[in-house]
């Protein structure tokens, strides 16, 4: 993994409240959330110690931004289950060569792209262009 990369992680702190976040450097950040180094949010000052449940390395910044956005957003039952969700998006696309194809489709999304692959795998078939086969 790239030190360069964004960060979103998702910590649960000790009175059984969620954070979330961004950071460039997870540990460094999770020691300010923690108090071993200087800094961290004024929210989980009060709240120590906190414990890393998740995270995801993002591209960029913008996009770290976004995601903490959406899970921010999310009742505090799903925020685990939709980072969850993202990282198991995430294999099924490693692990699948019609999911990065089509990942590489500008607006196609991770659930979009599982989806499509999911029923060309029931057989509707992944084609670049028109089929060359003859009918019978």
């Amino acid at each position: 993994m790239e030190c360069d990369a964004w960060h979103v992680y998702l910590v649960a702190c000790a009175d059984g409240t969620l954070y979330c976040g961004i950071a460039k450097d997870l540990a460094r950040r999770l020691a300010e959330h923690n108090g071993v180094l200087p800094g961290g949010a004024r929210y989980t000052r009060g709240r120590r110690p906190v414990v890393l449940l998740a995270s995801k390395a993002c591209a960029g910044r913008g996009e770290a931004l976004k995601l903490e956005r959406a899970i921010k957003s999310r009742p505090r039952e799903e925020k685990l289950s939709f980072m969850q969700l993202e990282e198991t998006l995430n294999f099924l696309i490693a692990e699948d060569d019609d999911c990065r194809r089509l990942m590489q489709i500008p607006g196609i999304g991770p659930l979009t792209a599982t989806m499509l692959a999911s029923e060309i795998g029931n057989g509707a078939g992944f084609s670049s262009g028109p089929s060359m086969k003859k009918r019978p």
